[in-house]
């Protein structure tokens, strides 16, 4: 019996893959809304499948909610779109703009919609919210300390709740010209200092430096960047620059280097590892056998919810180039997890 009843479930589901196809006109953009309901709310989608505008209102405004909670996505294909805008690709931030505080032309990774979409899918809102994580955190490696010395300043932060940085010079970050030829910094001591005082979010994770191949702990930013000239007793003098900290691991000894694209860190004390996402973070940490939320044991994964993603005009645009390697894993068997999984 109990074979059955899987054997119905599994009959139940609808397949990962779906393409509607017909002449113009003939509603396939208008269906997507009932295929998106199928699979995210199939009970009220039998319950108001009916012909009458009143169901197709219903439905419409059910679809529209898990819209607006970002479990469907939609995007249309045309012949400009591209890997860029589907899977990742550099974005140029001009000088001091909101994403780029400094005054020359930098880059970032910006994730397309199916990357977007696959994070989300990933990620597990309940634990998230217990730590205090904002949505779709930034990774950021910091060095508290030099990885060879003793260790005070680490230690102290680590039970005090709190990351500092050192530079007590330059004062204030937030009200600083780090250009000032007088505090003598070079270009990684001043996107360092951007980023510690103006850059870093309440929400986004430290992991500190333990080697080039390890962190030795992992902590959420619990408030906003502080200056403060007197230190604390144990802490180093010039430590001054001071960040609120949740630290949820510390003093472990974890190798980043699998996730971190095969590369070990760099000696530069703050900047955001872009490579790393944090449901990423997450996984490789609780399969490494660490609790983020103090249990006594990893907690078991929580049941993953279903996400939809709707292509309109798929024929438009140019698969390879959109798709490129992914296109790979349209056969199930080279996704993660399976037998097969590239």
């Amino acid at each position: 019996l109990e074979g059955e009843v899987q054997a119905t479930k599994n009959m139940c589901k609808p397949p990962l893959n779906q393409i509607l196809f017909g002449p113009p006109g003939t509603g396939k953009t208008y269906n997507t809304i009932n295929q998106a309901l199928a699979i995210l709310a199939p009970e009220f989608l039998t319950q108001n499948n009916g012909d009458d505008p009143e169901s197709r209102k219903r439905l419409k405004t059910e679809f529209d909610r898990f819209a607006s909670a970002e479990r469907v996505r939609f995007v249309t294909f045309h012949q400009s779109f591209s890997y860029e805008d589907f899977v990742e690709g550099l974005r140029a931030l001009p000088p001091n703009s909101e994403g780029n505080p400094g005054d020359s032309l930098a880059y970032d990774v910006a994730k397309g919609v199916f990357v977007q979409l696959c994070l989300d899918a990933r990620s597990d809102p309940v634990l998230e919210q217990k730590l205090g994580l904002k949505k779709d955190p930034t990774i950021w490696k910091i060095s508290i300390e030099e990885a060879s010395s003793d260790g005070r300043t680490r230690r102290y932060c680590f039970q005090h709740g709190e990351a500092r940085i050192g530079w007590h010079k330059v004062g204030d970050i937030r009200e600083a010209d780090l250009t000032d030829p007088s505090f003598k910094l070079g270009s990684n001591d001043r996107s360092s200092l951007s980023s510690f005082g103006r850059e870093i979010e309440e929400g986004d994770v430290l992991v500190c430096l333990g080697s080039r191949k390890s962190i030795c702990a992992v902590g959420v930013v619990a408030g906003e960047y502080e200056y403060t000239p007197d230190v604390p007793e144990g802490v180093r003098k010039d430590y001054v620059q001071r960040l609120p900290v949740n630290w949820l691991l510390s003093d472990i000894d974890f190798d980043i280097t699998a996730l971190n694209g095969g590369r070990g860190l760099t000696l530069k004390t703050v900047y955001p590892i872009n490579r790393i996402s944090w449901p990423e973070l997450q996984l490789g940490l609780q399969q490494a056998g660490f609790s983020l939320a103090n249990e006594t044991k990893p907690p078991a994964p929580a049941e993953k919810l279903p996400y939809v993603l709707i292509i309109d005009e798929i024929n438009r645009g140019n698969i390879s180039r959109i798709f490129g390697e992914l296109i790979t894993l349209i056969e199930s068997s080279k996704r993660a997890g399976a037998a097969e999984a590239l």
